[in-house]
């Protein structure tokens, strides 16, 4: 799948990543997810935080487990143009993350994820 999101900027302070995302509400899955109400889905949010941790750790991952995963808010594509990712990287025996996505003071989505470094 073609990317929904542009990184606009990225700052990196140790284990800490900050990106500034803006989304193409004009891309393709937001036509079926709801046509006349568009909203980006959590499983993409979800999707997102692994893209980006791969990408600061030039590992591939896999998912192991969601600790906690709560959606706050929900993020409409027209409201994406400034949107702050943050992840919060521990890599030991396994690759914790966590990540939130905001704008402002509204923050839409707060994660806690498990990754293993996939070998394949």
């Amino acid at each position: 799948m073609e990317k929904f999101y542009n990184i606009l900027s990225h700052k990196t302070e140790t284990n800490s990543h900050s990106y500034f995302i803006s989304l193409d509400n004009n891309h393709t899955l937001f036509k079926g997810h709801f046509p006349e109400f568009p909203v980006v889905p959590g499983a993409l949010l979800v999707q997102m935080i692994r893209d980006l941790t791969e990408s600061a750790l030039n590992k591939k991952l896999r998912l192991t487990e969601a600790t906690n995963v709560k959606f706050l808010k929900m993020l409409l594509p027209f409201e994406g143009t400034n949107v702050e990712v943050t992840i919060d990287i521990s890599e030991g025996e396994n690759v914790k993350v966590k990540g939130t996505f905001k704008s402002g003071e509204i923050i839409y989505c707060k994660l806690s994820l498990i990754y293993t470094i996939d070998k394949n």
